[in-house]
């Protein structure tokens, strides 16, 4: 198998992702979620300590829970199971298999 270091670089950098993210507490991603949704509401031009501030960091954090709420409530399918290839062959382009 040929691995590219584009391939490995993706790797390492969700493993980071994954084990960073691990280590940040509920209240630390609060946090960081509040300063985004601060800043993102600034960039549309809302102005802070008015309504539309109010109500656009509240959609925020609405779509963010609905986002977050749809991945938890995604159905897992069954697994899976495929027959190995009866027969495989090496092509200029990789390994070639075909079922007979």
């Amino acid at each position: 198998m040929h691995v590219t270091r584009l391939g490995v670089g993706c790797a390492v950098a969700i493993a980071a992702v994954l084990l960073l993210g691990g280590c940040m507490s509920s209240a630390e991603i609060t946090r960081m979620n509040a300063e985004n949704d601060k800043a993102r509401c600034s960039e549309y031009g809302f102005k802070p300590g008015t309504e539309a501030f109010a109500k656009c960091r509240f959609d925020l954090d609405r779509r963010r829970e609905d986002e977050r709420n749809a991945l938890l409530d995604a159905p897992i399918g069954p697994p899976v199971f495929m027959s190995a290839p009866d027969r495989c062959w090496n092509t200029p382009w990789g390994l070639r298999c075909e079922t007979w």
